[in-house]
């Protein structure tokens, strides 16, 4: 089956991905403090013993189980028999499924991210995708002015800094001494919306 279904393929390789880095997530969410907008805040990284009992096959039986269906399997039996075509196995079916896992949690959070940005947010992106040093936030006031003259009701509830903000928080552009720069991560969100074809003429 050539053509995966994105949610399905992520659940089946994360299921994988937990199982095999089950003792590393586990230490990390031991010493885990804070979850916020802006990702994950850990405890210092002093070295602690977290105990941590092995897996039984009751306990993986039980996992597989809770995420059952007939299209899982029916997917997750097209990916093993992808692996074993290509004669992939042990550490570099490992390799293989960690990197098709990663760019699918790209390509998801990418689809939310285009849910939910604005079109005047787009264009903040496109201006600065063709700046090399960067620009300071009086010009994206003037994005932010633009947009809020023509909906107004709209922007009356969110203020310029919830606006950049979102920006910054979403991965999308860095703040430096003043000055914007659109990150690597933006760039290729903009490349994302571009081979999709997606236009960023939209509301607000």
């Amino acid at each position: 089956m050539e053509v995966f279904v994105w949610p399905i393929v992520v659940v089946v390789l994360s299921i994988i991905f937990m199982l095999i880095f089950r003792q590393p997530i586990s230490a990390f969410i031991a010493r885990l403090r804070k979850v916020s907008l802006t990702g994950l805040e850990a405890l210092s990284d002093q070295p602690q013993k977290v105990p941590v009992r092995d897996s039984s096959p009751e306990d993986t039986g039980e996992l597989m189980k809770s995420f059952d269906s007939p299209t899982l399997r029916e997917q997750e039996a097209a990916i093993q028999k992808g692996l074993e075509d290509r004669r992939v196995a042990g550490e570099e079916a490992v390799k293989v499924l960690t990197r098709h896992l990663a760019a699918n949690q790209i390509a998801l959070y990418y689809e939310q991210l285009n849910s939910a940005i604005w079109g005047s947010q787009i264009y903040i992106l496109k201006f600065l995708n063709s700046s090399m040093t960067g620009e300071t936030s009086e010009i994206f006031r003037r994005f932010y002015d633009s947009a809020a003259a023509n909906y107004p009701d709209v922007y009356s509830q969110y203020s310029f800094e919830s606006y950049m903000d979102y920006l910054v928080n979403a991965r999308l552009i860095i703040e430096q001494e003043g000055r914007y720069l659109i990150t690597e991560f933006g760039r290729d969100f903009l490349i994302y919306l571009a081979r999709a074809g997606i236009s960023e003429s939209r509301l607000y």
